[in-house]
């Protein structure tokens, strides 16, 4: 409550009173003397006593308002800090979005780039001859055919975007908008390779990558009402066959 009343307080308008204080002082202290030497028909005391006297008179008449003044000029510098603070915090976030909006956008234009689009095709061949024998009672995944050195490239790119997401240097909702497709189709593709590999390795693999699915999976159930749009079998033959035929 205390914090909700001093920010509803105009900084201004606490200046424009601390300043009429400040010139009713000086008006103020001025008129006190000159009663008192019209008072006293301008003659100068010459005890210690009448002068301590006169010091009591002139503080009783203008010590209330010098205290007010204290406290309204404190007052003041706190709204001023805050006023500095609040600033510097928006300056903060604002820059803190350009760099992250930036840094999507790098890695938007690195997805796109040729050397990507080619692993990204050949990824798309070797995820689409798999899965069309996955069903096969003697199908096997050989985590070293070389032909599933494109899938580790997309997943380690994916694995790039789910660290610096998770750092906080690219906002999760820029992350949906310019990946979450992609990965939620390389994701489901390649569930069965990742699996493989991560038997084989005593870290996890692509941790940062699942991190950011599962991240992002939330968002898309958030936009749908709760529920997340998972690929029929038709459109995600669709989406690979688009990934797989990818021009330079």
């Amino acid at each position: 409550m205390a914090k909700d009343w001093i920010e509803r307080i105009n900084p201004d308008v606490l200046t424009k009173v601390l300043t009429g204080l400040l010139i009713g002082v000086v008006l103020m202290a001025f008129a006190a003397v000159a009663l008192y030497l019209y008072q006293f028909h301008g003659h100068f005391a010459q005890d210690q006593g009448t002068w301590g006297q006169f010091g009591d008179y002139i503080g009783g008449v203008l010590n209330p308002l010098v205290s007010s003044i204290a406290l309204l000029g404190l007052l003041l510098t706190v709204l001023m800090q805050r006023k500095d603070l609040r600033a510097a915090d928006q300056e903060a976030v604002k820059a803190r979005e350009t760099r992250s909006i930036d840094l999507a956008l790098r890695l938007e234009e690195r997805f796109d780039s040729k050397a990507v689009v080619i692993a990204r095709r050949a990824a798309a061949k070797q995820l689409q001859n798999f899965n069309d024998v996955e069903t096969r009672s003697d199908a096997t995944l050989v985590t070293s055919d070389p032909r599933w050195t494109d899938v580790d490239d997309i997943m380690n790119f994916f694995e790039t975007v789910g660290t610096v997401t998770r750092l906080g240097h690219v906002d999760q909702a820029l992350a949906y908008h310019f990946f979450f497709p992609w990965l939620n189709l390389y994701w489901q593709g390649a569930r069965r390779y990742i699996d493989a590999q991560r038997s084989l390795s005593p870290a996890v693999v692509w941790k940062d990558a699942e991190w950011l699915y599962r991240v992002l999976c939330s968002q898309e159930r958030e936009l749908n009402g709760g529920k997340r749009l998972t690929w029929t079998e038709a459109e995600f033959k669709e989406f690979i066959n688009e990934e797989a035929t990818l021009s330079d």
